[in-house]
């Protein structure tokens, strides 16, 4: 049983001036009235209290729950294995190793024509075959398949060469006409004529001439002008032959050219 407290009466308050009229002063109670006091009631004699019987609770039956029964786990069925049939065991040959294949017997090779084979380095390629097993065919093969390519590379390397002594005597010849100009062909028999006279003999006149066309240096502006100096020089040291104008000796004998006049 819960006591329940009597209502306070609400205290006045006063709410700030200025804050709005929803804060408005609230006015003071009016003062209470005076009290006047009930005049005494007489005592009361007060009726017997007859008890009445408390009304009967109507109660809800339980009803109670059959108990589960109890779960009774089926056995598992028993599936058997088939039995296998047990095979004999077999022991594993050991792998026989492999046969070595005996080193091929090597026959003389045939050089392909135009290669030069020294006996050591055919003694060192027979050697080579021999080390891995190659067969007598495949190294015949193989010697022929290298001597082609070094054909082919000798010959692409003669190529280049002929192509580059080419092009640098047309650059040779091309710079004699450009120093010489239209002097080129009085310059080059003046310098025919100084090899000529001082090559030597037939035979080493010839081996000058292939001296100077095999290697090209006869067109070089620099050979050229080196023999052109020489016989400008030649000419201007040279004394006039007899009997030519302005000789003080013309008309003179081998006598009087070799011992003087005489008078």
């Amino acid at each position: 049983m819960s006591t329940h407290a009597a209502p306070s009466t609400p205290s006045t308050q006063q709410t700030p001036a200025g804050t709005g009229d929803l804060f408005a002063a609230v006015p003071a109670a009016s003062p209470a009235a005076p009290v006047v006091e009930a005049p005494k009631a007489e005592a009361v004699v007060a009726a017997p209290v007859v008890e009445q019987p408390a009304p009967a609770v109507e109660t809800t039956p339980v009803v109670e729950t059959p108990a589960a029964a109890p779960v009774t786990e089926a056995p598992a069925a028993v599936v058997e294995a088939p039995a296998v049939e047990q095979k004999p065991e077999v022991q594993a040959e050991a792998p026989k190793p492999a046969e070595e294949p005996v080193a091929p017997t090597y026959t003389e090779f045939k050089i392909p024509e135009n290669v030069e084979a020294p006996k050591e380095t055919i003694s060192a390629y027979t050697n080579v075959l021999g080390k891995y097993k190659i067969p007598q065919e495949a190294g015949q093969e193989l010697l022929d398949f290298h001597a082609t390519q070094m054909k082919a590379a000798q010959t692409a390397m003669a190529e280049h060469q002929q192509q580059v002594f080419d092009d640098t005597q047309r650059k040779w010849r091309a710079n004699v006409d450009k120093e010489f100009g239209n002097q080129r062909d009085t310059v080059v028999n003046e310098c025919k004529q100084v090899i000529s006279q001082y090559a030597g003999n037939k035979k080493q006149l010839r081996e000058v001439w292939d001296v100077l066309a095999f290697t090209g240096a006869g067109n070089h502006p620099a050979v050229i002008r080196m023999f052109r100096n020489i016989n400008k020089a030649l000419n201007e040291g040279r004394a006039p032959a007899a009997g030519a104008p302005g000789n003080p000796n013309s008309g003179l004998s081998a006598a009087d050219r070799r011992y003087g006049r005489r008078n």
